[in-house]
């Protein structure tokens, strides 16, 4: 399945690169029937092995006023063997049905809180979605429990672990000059004809202001596309740091959550896609 084929289309610059799909959960065994939609995606083999997180670091973390509104999580599992794939579904409140997004990491071996030092945006976003009444999905990437056994296959490749199934919200300069296994995503993006919301953080050091631009001068004749930059935000959509300057590696180390502007923006952008804007 190619971008944009099953919804619109999130893409965050600030989120190491998450691209979102929209589906929708029904009030009845959510679990159930999410698993089901994923199968219908076919997204990449991803897996957990639940030693692997159990021995991570316990970063200092504390979840947000805005995340604090009634929502529950189930532990959900799909995929197919020897690979399934372990998530968490945040639900928001109520009966629904709800507008449900799948959270799909960037580069690089990540957990389902997108776990970096002390900040976990994923899981802030899941969260600060469902309390809003929109669901969300996030999982283990095949990199981050599957190290060993993708370092052997040479069958597995980005495209099958996650680039076949979501944009990336990669820098937009020439391949060459960011890493290996970034993609050309304003060629892909352009040939989407879906609403998409591409947000920046200013203050990024690793997805900078020239990309952003580039994004707005390749996409600003399209309608269906809003873009928004935070001024005072980093990389993970955060105000880490000294905010006179831009951000830095060592600011990843500052316990923070994402930027609750950020989370409204997101949540309304859906909810107007549900009023037909």
């Amino acid at each position: 399945m190619k971008p944009g084929d099953s919804g619109p289309v999130l893409s965050i610059d600030g989120v190491d690169e998450i691209g979102i799909w929209l589906l929708e959960l029904p009030a009845e065994d959510p679990a159930a029937s999410i698993q089901a939609a994923l199968t219908r995606l076919d997204l990449p083999r991803q897996a957990l092995i639940s030693a692997t997180e159990a021995a991570l670091p316990q970063a200092s973390w504390t979840q947000e006023i805005y995340a604090q509104a009634a929502f529950s999580e189930i532990d959900i599992e799909f995929g197919a063997p020897p690979f399934m794939l372990h998530g968490t579904m945040s639900l928001p409140a109520g009966d629904g049905p709800f507008p449900v997004v799948v959270i799909a990491h960037g580069s690089g071996p990540q957990n389902r809180d997108g776990l970096v030092g002390p900040p976990r945006p994923y899981r802030d976003l899941a969260q600060g979605l469902a309390s809003r009444g929109i669901a969300a999905l996030r999982y283990n990437k095949c990199a981050f429990a599957h190290a060993s056994a993708i370092r052997v296959d040479r069958r597995f490749t980005v495209d099958s672990e996650t680039t076949d199934d979501a944009l990336l919200a990669a820098p937009a300069r020439p391949f060459s000059v960011i890493l290996a296994e970034q993609l050309d995503t304003i060629a892909e993006a352009r040939g989407i004809r879906r609403p998409l919301l591409n947000l920046h953080g200013e203050r990024d050091y690793q997805v900078r202001m020239q990309d952003f631009a580039s994004w707005q001068a390749a996409l600003g004749d399209q309608p269906q596309v809003t873009t928004r930059s935070y001024p005072r935000l980093d990389h993970f959509f955060m105000a880490q740091g000294d905010l006179s300057r831009m951000g830095i590696a060592q600011d990843y180390a500052i316990p923070d959550s994402l930027a609750e502007a950020v989370i409204d923006d997101i949540a309304g952008w859906i909810g107007s896609l549900g009023r037909g804007a």
